[in-house]
């Protein structure tokens, strides 16, 4: 499977996160990094799964890798725009081809 998702960057922080996960969850400390970079990751691999958000905090993420209920799924974060933060998991590894030019820019310009 494959799952996609994405966000405005900063759209999510850890109290976001603690809420949305529990308090329990296991996450870095607050100011460890972008929370909405691992909202996105956990997104992406219960899709690609056919999961849902309920089950985001069962979703264990380490670099281009994460786990859910015993399944390995490869991470891939392509930059589409500076302001945009984009995670793709599959369950295969996958090599994405990235944009050369800003995604926005080229909506800009329209059709």
């Amino acid at each position: 499977g494959v799952g996609l998702d994405l966000e405005p960057a900063g759209a999510a922080s850890w109290q976001d996160l603690r809420h949305a996960l529990g308090q329990d969850a296991d996450l870095p400390a607050a100011g460890h990094g972008d929370a909405t970079a691992l909202w996105v990751a956990k997104e992406a691999v219960v899709k690609a799964a056919g999961a849902t958000v309920a089950d985001l905090a069962s979703v264990r993420v380490a670099g281009g890798e994460a786990t859910f209920e015993a399944a390995r799924w490869h991470l891939q974060r392509p930059r589409l725009a500076a302001d945009l933060l984009c995670a793709v998991a599959s369950d295969a590894p996958a090599l994405l081809d990235p944009f050369a030019e800003d995604a926005a820019a080229l909506l800009a310009q329209g059709p």
